[in-house]
């Protein structure tokens, strides 16, 4: 299949890389570099993404330019979509990915029931391990770019390789990369330690929302529009501060409930045992991976905290 795959690849040419909205370090990562890797082989190629890049993504490393997807008006001869679970995650690339000649769809997600006319979908810990492969199948040595913007990928989608998903394989991929003298240290500080007052004041404002159910073993916390607006942070700064509640050594599942506009939440699910949280999230339409999910969800706070009570209640009996 991988053979299959790299070949599609040689023989086709004018590419668009895209992935899903909300873009992570996983999505980010493998884009720019299935980007670079297509420049290598000579090809035409745009990464399209449906916003700008965040500004905790915004690496020197990852130089390939991009267009946002209302400005790509050229209909490509492939678009490759990468890391995006459902066809509905595109966004706006959507019509960019339905006008195309040829649609490739990589992914490590197990939801993924395949929205290409050729998919490969491996559940590998990371997209960006199975961009690593198909690099190294095309015959292309990475360079120090390249394998920073793999290397951003894997550690994000492994959380910094401290996730339950890290394989042995995942180490052997990340020490190659290495090789090529990336900075690690450098990239780790970027990812994981720094950020901005009005990130720390969000952190402040959330764990100040926690709430405990089920004798400490659930975990809750909230953002409103108006708390973030007073915070001064961003969308983007939310998205790890559902693991000040995951973290607690009580808790076995934690739920982060933000608010992105008025009657619509975005309900996040982190577990740290066998509860299957993508089972949870695909109950409202959502998806994701087995102990890191989520889906929107629309009502009043209140509303949408008694559903999610009674949808994980069973988990705790």
């Amino acid at each position: 299949m991988m053979n299959e795959l790299a070949g599609e690849i040689m023989r086709r040419d004018n590419f668009a890389v895209v992935t899903h909205i909300n873009p992570d370090g996983d999505a980010l990562g493998s884009v720019f570099a299935m980007d670079m890797a297509l420049r290598a082989l000579g090809k035409k190629t745009q990464v399209v993404l449906p916003a700008c890049l965040p500004r905790k993504y915004d690496f020197s490393e990852l130089k390939a330019e991009y267009v946002l997807a209302q400005d790509a008006s050229e209909k490509y001869g492939c678009v490759i979509a990468v890391d995006c679970a459902d066809y509905r995650r595109l966004g706006e690339t959507k019509n960019i990915f339905g006008a195309a000649e040829f649609t490739i769809n990589i992914d490590h997600h197990s939801s993924n029931e395949g929205f290409a006319k050729l998919n490969y979908i491996v559940p590998e810990p990371s997209s960006g391990e199975i961009i690593y492969d198909l690099i190294c199948a095309l015959g292309i040595e990475p360079d120090m770019d390249m394998a920073a913007a793999l290397y951003i990928a894997i550690s994000s989608d492994t959380g910094n390789f401290s996730y339950d998903n890290t394989l042995p394989l995942t180490f052997e991929r990340c020490a190659r990369l290495a090789e090529t003298g990336i900075p690690i240290a450098s990239i780790a500080n970027h990812l994981y330690n720094a950020r901005t007052f009005e990130s720390t004041m969000l952190i402040g404002k959330v764990i100040d929302n926690l709430r405990l159910y089920f004798n400490g073993r659930l975990a809750v916390t909230r953002i409103s529009l108006e708390e973030l607006e007073r915070t001064g942070a961003s969308a983007e700064d939310c998205e790890t501060v559902i693991n000040y509640a995951r973290d607690i050594d009580t808790v076995q599942l934690a739920i982060f409930i933000r608010q992105f506009k008025e009657n619509v939440h975005k309900v996040s699910f982190r577990s740290k045992n066998d509860i299957d949280v993508m089972e949870i999230a695909q109950r409202f339409g959502g998806g994701g991976h087995r102990k890191a999910s989520g889906c929107a969800m629309s009502g009043e706070y209140d509303e949408i905290l008694d559903t999610v009570l009674k949808a994980v209640k069973d988990y705790f009996n």
